[in-house]
Formats: structure tokens, sequence, C-alpha cells
């Protein structure tokens, strides 16, 4: 992308942060930040996760207070802000959960509580509608003013959440991570606007992990790593392709040979500072594709020293790399251009992943002398992509299906009193068979209707402790003779540690049965069950995975991703299964804040692993 900002015209301040920090407990999330933002400014805030940037906003936003600092907006001094004091002085957030109300249509998410448009009772919706419809054709965006909100893209929602927030006019507008969230078309949009309000006197402080963002979009960067800020200065000052080369010459065997002056030495510090401890891989290679040089995170994503990779050729170093070949990403390296390559399949650590690779060239007095890789891993957002997009379809369904539910449940109720009533009427055992085998199936269209609402609910039922190895036992044992009968084999690995989580037992049991069920149909001649439990901690919270693997045939890799849409089965022929267990469990899992996984295994067959987290006093205690 190219670059967009517009320059700087002027060095007034708006915002001030003196000696900011704010703890929790124990942990501080951010340490002694100072920092200032000018006006018409646009500044980055890049770092790791956790490494404390939306605390940071946070506390500007007044939506946490910080333990200790002062700020300065506008030339007044405050020891802190709250949300309504913030507001007031023209500081606005985009933050990372969209703040919108989804059950409001777009119009109303955006005009609601505007008194410029929304001000007289009787026509208020026609005005905001109208208002709504002329905002979004003026700025070119394709979306319904009189939509849902809840039923749009995350991309559409980001949108118009920007838009909320600019149509008040800040004097700074926050943004968490929110430009990731826009497509390439809305993103076009969205920056349009942007500039047109920084043109006019607005701030913008933008955090983000796209680098590529920063440069085409900020004036400065700031950079934070373990809650401290390690540098702030102007992107021309810190042009990717030079803050490598000035990095890896800090990074020689002789690094301070040759420096001519401490304001040159700093500047290679800072510029260190920034390869060392960005979020994404850097890797360094000569004009023969040799690598040369790697940061640390790199190192540690491959689990690789520098004496594992450097003078290694890359072809070498990547083995088993999907979606590019070698001689691509050789032709890349070798080339004078800036190249690209999108959803490169990696193995790091063991592990497979999903990446996006740049590549830069490197010059020295106009000779070529080198490239630059960069490895930005997806693989988390490809994931939370594919979530995202399930979970939007399971709402749209859950939706249609209370709708549909509760219109067959009327005419379901009065069959089914006819029924009870032809029942003491009817003479005869087969006249009395037909009507007990209608109310059979009557009680199966009602349980499919059951199933159905359950599948749109998202109210919790009473939650109670659960100890997971014992429900899994108990289950089992309920189980192992119709196993036995079916010639299957099932084994319980059980984790040495206590499993102990919140929820409605009954849920989860229902859960683990379906999970059983779906391994029995997935082996009619019989096969082998592995039941395991394993205790795992994810970001800091402990969780509980209980694993049921089958020696069926697996699901093909075109539909895996389909499985827990409603009406999905592979059992077409049987009529006796329509696709709505693994629905409702995956709806279960998510109300109780787990989540359900499927993958087909490497020696055949499929594994389901459900996760919950464990009950606040279990888990790993610490020191």
């Amino acid at each position: 992308m190219e670059s967009t900002q517009p320059p700087i015209e002027t060095t007034e301040e708006v915002l001030s942060l003196q000696g900011i920090s704010r703890d929790y407990g124990s942990l501080e999330a951010v340490r002694g930040i100072s920092l200032d933002i000018r006006r018409s400014e646009i500044h980055a805030l890049v770092g790791q996760h956790g490494a404390g940037k939306t605390s940071l906003a946070q506390i500007i936003s007044g939506m946490l207070k910080p333990s200790s600092g002062a700020i300065t907006f506008c030339g007044k001094r405050y020891g802190s802000l709250n949300l309504r004091h913030s507001l007031r002085l023209g500081i606005r957030m985009v933050y990372q959960q969209l703040c919108l109300n989804g059950n409001f249509t777009v119009a109303e998410n955006l005009f609601a509580n505007d008194r410029r448009v929304n001000n007289f009772v009787w026509n208020s919706p026609r005005r905001m509608n109208r208002a709504a419809a002329d905002l979004l054709r003026e700025h070119r965006f394709d979306i319904d003013p009189a939509a849902r909100l809840g039923g749009l893209s995350l991309s559409d929602r980001a949108v118009v959440d920007i838009l909320k927030q600019v149509l008040a006019e800040p004097v700074l507008l926050i943004l968490d991570e929110t430009l990731e969230k826009l497509t390439h078309r809305s993103m076009d949009g969205i920056i349009r606007i942007l500039l047109g309000m920084v043109a006019r006197g607005m701030s913008i402080l933008f955090i983000t992990h796209r680098i590529d963002d920063v440069y085409s979009f900020a004036h400065r960067v700031s950079i934070i790593r373990d809650g401290q800020l390690i540098f702030t200065g102007t992107t021309e000052d810190i042009d990717k392709i030079n803050l490598v080369r000035l990095a890896y010459t800090q990074f020689s065997s002789q690094p301070g040979r040759g420096l001519a002056s401490s304001e040159f030495t700093r500047f290679l510090r800072y510029n260190e500072a920034i390869i060392l401890h960005l979020p994404i891989s850097l890797l360094l290679t000569d004009t023969e594709d040799r690598v040369i040089l790697g940061n640390r995170h790199f190192e540690r994503a491959f689990g690789l020293s520098n004496a594992d990779y450097q003078a290694r050729p890359m072809d070498e170093l990547f083995r088993g790399m999907s979606g590019v070949g070698p001689e691509e990403l050789s032709t890349a390296l070798r080339g004078k251009q800036e190249g690209q390559f999108f959803n490169i399949g990696l193995v790091k650590n063991g592990s497979a992943s999903m990446n996006n690779l740049k590549t830069f060239p490197i010059y020295d007095e106009g000779q070529h002398i080198g490239s630059v890789l960069v490895i930005e891993d997806i693989s988390e957002y490809d994931k939370m992509q594919k979530k995202m997009i399930l979970t939007e379809k399971l709402a749209s369904v859950g939706l249609l299906a209370a709708g549909v539910a509760h219109e067959i449940n009327n005419p379901l109720e009065i069959i089914y009193n006819y029924i009870a009533a032809l029942k003491k009427r009817v003479q005869g055992r087969d006249a009395l068979d037909t009507v007990g085998k209608l109310g059979e199936e009557i009680a199966y269209i009602s349980s499919i209707v059951n199933n159905l609402v359950n599948l749109g609910d998202t109210d919790r039922l009473a939650d109670e402790e659960i100890d997971l190895t014992d429900t899994i036992s108990r289950i089992l044992d309920l189980l192992r003779q119709s196993a036995k009968s079916r010639r299957i084999r099932m084994d319980f690995s059980p984790s040495p540690d206590p499993l102990r989580t919140m929820a409605n037992a009954n849920e989860v049991k229902q859960v683990i049965l379906n999970l059983m069920k779906n391994s029995f149909e997935a082996m009619p001649e019989g096969g082998v069950i592995s039941v395991s439990t394993a205790l795992v901690n994810e970001e800091g919270l402990p969780m509980a995975i209980v694993r049921v693997a089958d020696e069926g045939p697996g699901i093909s890799a075109e539909n895996l991703g389909d499985v827990f849409l409603p009406f999905y089965t592979t059992k077409k022929s049987t009529g006796s299964n329509i696709g709505l267990g693994l629905s409702v469990s995956y709806a279960i899992l998510e109300r109780h804040g787990g989540r359900l996984m499927v993958e087909n295994l490497p020696a055949g067959g499929c594994s389901f692993s459900m996760a919950l987290p464990l009950s606040p006093n279990d888990g790993p205690q610490g020191p």
C-alpha cells in the first residue's frame, strides 16, 4: 500500500501523557509511559499481544483509571479521565469488541443519539434512515441503512462503528485494531474519511499489528513492550528497508566500529529495539538466498537458534512449505522489486501454520546486497475468521430456527392432543399400534423442534461445579453394553489433574453423548473409541480439554468446516440422523465460554475436542 498520510501542519500537542502507569494487582500492564500526540497527527501504536497497548488506549478514553501519572489534553492537565469526561473533551474510541447494538438497525446505531437528526419523535425512523442512506451513499459504502446490525459482516459493523465516532467530530480518535477488521474496499473508503478529518484538525491514535499500515498511514510510531515505551519516532526515520539494514549493522560482530556520533548510535539502538521486538518474524538473506540474520520473534516462532539457521539456504530452512514453490520465493528474494505471497503453509515447532510472506530488496549505494523476508503468521486470524463466519451462520440459522419452531409448536400441540384422545377411543391391537407409532413420530418431531430452539437459545441455564473425569466415567459405564454389542472398545485416559468446570451438568452430558454417538455411528463395523482429558493453559486461562477420537472414515477436507452447521450430516442413508447434534453441542459450549473443534487424524479416523474453562479454584497455581 502506498503512503497516504498528509503532512503534519503543526507541532501543537493535543494529548500529552506523563508517567502513566496501570497495574492489576501484581501485574503492571503499563509502566511509566510518557507520550504526546500532535494535532492533525496519525500516530501508530505497535507491540506484542499483552504489551499494554489496549490498556493505554483505554486510559486515554476514560475506560480505565491510571494507577499513577497525569494526562494533559488540549493544554489542560488531569490526573485521570472518566468516560463521560473524555467524550465531552472530544475523545472517541473504536474498541476491539465493537460497541454497537446488534438488534438495532444501521441507521439507529448511527443516529439514535444524534439530536441533529433524531429530534422529532414521530418521524425519527424516517429521518434516521434518510440520513444514514445519504451518509453511506456519499462515502460509497454498500450497506443497507435499514438492516439489523447483527446480521452484517464484521467489516461492515466496523465501518458503522467508525462512522458513528467520526460523526461526533472528535478531537482525538482512537482505533484499537479496527483497520484489521476491514475488507480492502472498506479500508479505502474509511482511509479517505479519516484523512479528510485529519486535514481538518482531528488526531488519530491507532493500534495495529500490520506493519504495512504503519508505513502507509502513520506520521509517527511508538513501540510498547512489557508495558514500557521503548521507541517513538517518525516513519520517515525508520523506513522498513533502512531500519533492517541499520539493525543488521548494529548486530554485526563489530557493532561499535565506525559510528560517527552519539546521535547515530542512539538511532541504531532504537532501530535495533524495533527489529528485535517487532511482533512478526524477519529474516535477512544475501544475494544467494542464504540466511544472514533472524530476529527474536522468528527464533521463538520456529524454535531455532542462530546456529540452526545462519548461512543456511532458504529452501532448506522452509522444507514442507506449501502455497508457493522454492523457485518462486528464490526469484522474489533475488529480485529488485517487493514481492508478496499470501496463505503460505509453514511448519513451526512441529505445527502447521498459515502465513503471509513479503520480500524487500536491500541496497548499498545502489547495489543490491540482499533481501528482507517478512513472515506474518495469520493462523489465529485465519481461525478467528473461520470461527466468525461459522458463528454468523449459526446466529442466522438460530434466528430462523426460533421462528420456525414457534410456528411448528402450535399445530404440533393440537395434533398431540388429538392423538392422545384417539388412543382412548380406538380398539384393536393394530389400531392401537398405529396410534402409538403416530405418537412416537410426533415425539420425534417435537425433539427436532426443541433442538432448533436450543440452537438459537443464548440464555445459560443454572451452572454447577462438574467433575469432568467423573462425568465421563459415568457416561462410558452407561454406554459400555451398547458398545460391546456393536463390537466397539472404549478406552479412557483421564488427566492426572482435577478437571472441574462451572457449567450446566445436563448440557455438558448432552455434548459428550453427542460426540460418543457420532463416533459410534462412524464405525458401524466396530473399532476403538479413545477418550482422553487434559489440562492446558491458554493465554493464562486454564482449560479442560475432552478429546473423543474414532477409527472411522473421517470427514472429507472440503466438508471439515461445515460439520457444525445445522442439518449437516455424513450419514445421509439413515433417517435417524438429521445433523443437529454437533450444532447444538457447538452452541452449548459457546454459551459456557468454551469451544468445539474437529480434525482428521493422520492414521485415519476423526477427533472431536471440547474445551471448557476450569473453575476459578482449579488449574495450575502460581508460585
